[in-house]
């Protein structure tokens, strides 16, 4: 599966290995962890190491970086042996989880957590998940070191992945419905929802 890879995902592979080496390949799952120690310009996206098992969800606070050569295979791997991994991977973190490693201020998790098992908002997770990915790159978002990216409790308690206008005010975007409809589509591609 690494000759499937884009260059940032083997980039990205590279750097968790390094990190591993050192740790009993157990690394923190958090982005902005990696961002910062691996001198990264943007939160890594570890859902491609996931799908190819590189790395394994051991808890919410770690993750497991799997040998290399494990994870190496040919091109003429199945199609059904991706979905089965893009299968495994999805169950394998719970919606919450998902959306923790998609947010990109990784602040106040338990509040968060808490905020979204309430809302029972696992029924809405790829609304929520689509919404985010186009707004974390958002100029409204980046802008500044990012200081306006609200904490995600807040964030889902006034359930900013529905604000209708396109500018709810406090500077963030609400991406269009079709904007919406493509990201989503880019993500059942990509097996990071369903």
């Amino acid at each position: 599966m690494w000759v499937s890879c884009d260059d940032h995902t083997r980039v990205l592979a590279i750097a968790c290995m390094l990190l591993a080496a050192a740790t009993d390949n157990v690394i923190p799952a958090d982005p902005a962890y990696l961002k910062r120690v691996a001198y990264l310009n943007k939160l890594p996206d570890l859902l491609p190491l996931f799908k190819i098992k590189f790395i394994e969800y051991i808890s919410p606070a770690s993750i497991c970086v799997q040998p290399l050569a494990s994870c190496a295979s040919t091109e003429e791997e199945t199609e059904q042996s991706r979905d089965r991994a893009e299968t495994e991977t999805h169950s394998l973190l719970s919606a919450f989880e998902r959306f923790w490693l998609e947010y990109p201020r990784k602040v106040g998790k338990g509040d968060a957590e808490r905020s979204w098992n309430r809302q029972k908002l696992h029924t809405q997770e790829i609304t929520i998940l689509t919404t985010l990915r186009l707004l974390k790159d958002s100029l409204d978002w980046t802008r500044d070191g990012g200081q306006y990216i609200p904490h995600p409790a807040t964030w889902l308690n006034r359930k900013g992945w529905l604000d209708q206008a396109r500018n709810n005010g406090n500077g963030h975007k609400r991406p269009s419905d079709e904007e919406i409809e493509a990201a989503t589509a880019e993500l059942r591609r990509q097996g990071a929802i369903r």
